[in-house]
């Protein structure tokens, strides 16, 4: 049986991105756990990770899967969202050059980037940018850092053996991490599940109602699998 469910967030965001899922699951009676990346090694030295149920966006999925990959640890159950094997190399490319130039006027295109348009005409758009910018981690070396990291990653052989369940989440209209970058993934995880959800590049807060019901389920399986 899990013990804990740890949220990871993406580039350029604190983990308090996840602050709405930590409301709703902490309601279920889970021990919810927010891990900023830079401390994402401490934090996977402290717990019992078999135990573990992750949930990581992006950069965050990337960065543990290579750290369970490297440490041989199996997790009790993995989420991915906006995943992939790797990142798409020219846009990464072309975000390294650009942020190198203005950092803050890269953030802001970014920002763009990361909603679908029908998401940008939403009576939430507002809000959501500013919850956005109340979240944005502001050390710029240490985000050019995770951009050369996601330049190098390549996830390919890191599924070998991998039993642990898997939940895929990726949004219908991400133009960061497409979707048919998690179906690809999925050829190397054959017992993983996807789910399509109507959003861009951030399910869990432009469309967290059906975002957070899917992880509901996903989680209740398992605790009705274990029984």
């Amino acid at each position: 049986m899990f013990k804990n469910i740890i949220f990871l967030p993406g580039w350029s965001f604190k983990a308090g991105i996840w602050q709405r899922q930590k409301e709703y699951f902490f309601k279920c009676g889970t021990n919810v756990l927010l891990c900023d990346l830079e401390k994402l090694k401490d934090c996977l030295d402290s717990i019992d990770i078999s135990r573990t149920v992750f949930i990581a966006w992006s950069l965050g999925w990337f960065k543990l899967v290579d750290y369970l990959s490297a440490k041989k640890q199996m997790p009790s159950a993995l989420i991915g969202v906006a995943p992939a094997l790797c990142f798409q190399k020219p846009l990464v490319r072309r975000i390294i050059q650009s942020f190198k130039k203005d950092p803050d006027a890269l953030l802001s295109s970014f920002d763009g980037w990361i909603f679908s348009p029908k998401e940008k005409i939403s009576a939430e758009f507002f809000r959501q940018c500013d919850f956005l910018k109340k979240n944005r981690q502001d050390d710029n070396e240490e985000l050019l850092k995770y951009l050369f990291f996601l330049k190098d990653i390549d996830l390919s052989g890191c599924f070998d053996g991998f039993t642990a369940p898997v939940l895929l989440i990726s949004g219908k209209e991400d133009i960061i991490c497409l979707s048919k970058e998690a179906r690809m993934l999925r050829e190397h995880i054959p017992h993983a599940v996807i789910e399509e959800m109507d959003a861009g590049h951030l399910p869990f807060l432009t469309n967290s109602e059906a975002f957070n019901a899917a992880i509901h389920n996903f989680i209740n399986n398992l605790s009705d699998s274990e029984e």
